[in-house]
């Protein structure tokens, strides 16, 4: 039955399940007509393009230079180290139970829309909203967060090149930013098969930058740092009394670098063969970077000397710029932050490109104000370009509180692990509760008995890693140091809140992820409470 199928032929046949074996592009289209909506772009992801784009979300090279800073001041060696290896198994149990949602239900909208399916029906539109508006949030923190990392990259280039004559304040930065999200709008208006093609491209640097980094470090360093320093040394410059506070603080790196899992899960509209590339894809991209991360820290930790004070005062506010110089020598360290520059405009080139979907995916459940410019379709690029420029707009404004301090900007950060870890985990946490009461229905990627298990530790993770985000990263607490972050989130919450109840008081409410199946010709799968 075609996805445009009379409401009378449907009726007459059995309904459309919502999970699939990798089947041809035009029974993806029908089953992504089965779970209510059109389908309207095209599927030009291939598998290394999509394992690429997963894997560009991550950007080791670029992450690492972007959070180094906050595990160095807050334990030295032990939490850059110790922290990321440790909160790489918490990052693992989210990205495999993101991985089962995914591949039951490929979908644009990502785990916003498996929630139809975790919860009783009388609960799914609240739901929905929930997690739907907290991803948002996350989804533009992200957007804005990997966009001022890559402006700071840029001024701290060019303060590398001016033998730090250029002193890169603080307002170039934010005018920079504003230029990177010029660029990564315009490249997030062209046709999908051009954005496949350059995440494929970056994902070859990136891998390639890690290993020339690790190589270039280790040939070029004279004077490495013992086995014992690099595992053992702890030494706090954040002023908690409280060491173990001061170590979870450096869990920063690991929960900043690693999330945006299901950045993956909304491209699948635009993947073939999307309930099994989608969650291979985002496995492999959380284990990679799992592994290539820790190696780049260790080198990193072995290469930069004991001078840790001096580290977290490097004139461009990047301690990894400082360690390619002192290393590598000037021109050494700028080919190496060239590289850096080129996988990190990759990483927001990607992010844009999900935030983008999730938009159009929100808005064609009618949940954002103005959701029918949000949700139109280019008919040139087969692209939500009114949706790349919203997040464009929205990402600038966050991008604004860079202005206030270094601690604003961390905030943004910290709002994106908290936002989207959330939108994944409060799904994930339903499919656990309302086992063998929800007809849930796995993908072709499950894990089986171990999946409780592994939902169970993701949920204790994000529950535990969420409060540590909130904590401000030094004390004394000042105006300028405070961690604003939970500001920004209790603050979206109840805008998000209010705009529920106005939205349900409508002629036509919001009724869940999903809902038009039948305006489409199909039926959808239901379940009762």
């Amino acid at each position: 039955m075609g996805p445009y199928a009379t409401k009378d032929a449907a009726a007459d046949d059995a309904p459309v399940t919502t999970i699939i074996r990798p089947a041809s592009i035009d029974s993806e289209d029908e089953q992504l007509a089965a779970m209510g909506y059109k389908p309207e772009m095209k599927r030009e992801f291939t598998w290394f393009a999509i394992v690429s784009f997963a894997f560009s979300v991550t950007g080791i090279l670029a992450g690492a230079m972007a959070t180094f800073y906050t595990p160095l001041a807050a334990g030295g060696p032990v939490a850059l180290i110790w922290a990321w290896f440790w909160g790489s198994f918490g990052c693992l149990c989210i990205g495999l139970s993101v991985a089962e949602l995914v591949s039951a239900y490929p979908t644009d909208g990502g785990l916003y829309y498996t929630v139809k399916h975790v919860v009783p029906s009388s609960w799914v539109p609240l739901m929905g909203w929930i997690v739907g508006w907290m991803n948002l949030l996350g989804q533009i923190a992200c957007s804005a967060s990997v966009d001022f990392a890559l402006a700071s990259q840029i001024t701290a280039t060019a303060a590398l090149g001016s033998d730090y004559a250029y002193g890169a304040p603080n307002s170039h930065t934010v005018a920079v930013m504003m230029g990177c999200l010029l660029v990564h709008g315009t490249l997030n208006s062209l046709p999908t098969k051009y954005l496949a093609r350059l995440s494929s491209l970056y994902t070859i640097v990136n891998v390639g930058g890690i290993f020339a980094a690790i190589i270039a470090l280790l040939v070029t360093c004279k004077d490495k740092n013992s086995a014992s320093f690099v595992f053992t040394h702890f030494e706090s410059s954040s002023g908690w009394s409280n060491n173990g506070i001061s170590f979870c603080i450096g869990l920063l790196a690991v929960a900043w670098t690693m999330t945006d899992y299901d950045a993956t899960a909304h491209i699948t509209e635009e993947t073939a063969h999307a309930n099994v590339r989608a969650p291979i894809a985002i496995i492999i991209a959380v284990v990679l970077t799992a592994v290539l991360g820790w190696a780049l820290l260790i080198v990193l930790v072995f290469c930069m000397g004991t001078d840790i004070a001096g580290l977290l005062e490097a004139p461009s506010g990047l301690p990894v710029a400082l360690i390619y110089r002192r290393n590598l020598g000037k021109g050494g360290a700028l080919t190496m932050m060239v590289l850096t520059i080129l996988v990190q405009n990759a990483t927001c080139m990607v992010c844009m490109q999900s935030c983008a979907r999730t938009i159009f995916a929100l808005s064609r459940d009618g949940m954002l104000p103005f959701s029918r410019v949000w949700s139109t379709v280019n008919r040139w690029s087969q692209t939500p370009v009114h949706a790349v420029w919203l997040i464009c707009a929205l990402a600038a404004l966050l991008g604004l509180l860079d202005l206030a301090s270094y601690y604003a900007a961390e905030a943004i950060f910290s709002v994106t692990s908290i936002a989207l870890d959330w939108s994944y985990v409060i799904p994930v946490l339903c499919k656990v509760i309302f086992a063998g009461k929800i007809p849930y229905q796995p993908g072709p990627i499950h894990f089986g008995r171990l999946s409780t298990p592994i939902n169970l530790a993701a949920f204790c993770w994000v529950a535990f890693v969420s409060v540590i985000l909130c904590f401000p990263q030094s004390v004394p607490v000042e105006k300028q140091t405070m961690n604003y972050s939970s500001v920004v989130f209790v603050g979206w919450l109840i805008l998000a809140s209010g705009y529920w109840f106005y939205r349900q008081g409508q002629s036509s409410p919001y009724q869940g992820p999903g809902a038009k199946a039948g305006l489409l010709g199909v039926v959808s799968p239901s379940h009762s409470d």
